[in-house]
């Protein structure tokens, strides 16, 4: 019998490699091409690398803080 997630949370929280994964590389795209645009018209071309750091470690917050929502309080595993 085939069952499903009773919703995306679940899902999402039985998979969370694949989401921080999922949010660095769409956080380092996003900013690498908005650093490559900006790098162009200000003919400086490190801000390329400026823009993939920085959409990188925006993307691990970005999962980070998700799994932290979908837990919801109380539901930490640190707590006794």
């Amino acid at each position: 019998m085939n069952q499903q997630p009773a919703s995306r949370a679940e899902e999402a929280a039985a998979r969370p490699v694949r989401e921080y994964i999922t949010y660095v590389i769409a956080g380092a795209i996003t900013f690498g091409l908005v650093g490559l645009i900006l790098g162009l018209v200000l003919r400086q071309n490190w801000i390329v690398f400026v823009g993939l750091a920085l959409g990188a470690v925006s993307g691990l917050y970005l999962a980070w803080r998700h799994q932290v929502d979908l837990n919801g309080p109380g539901k930490n595993s640190n707590q006794s």
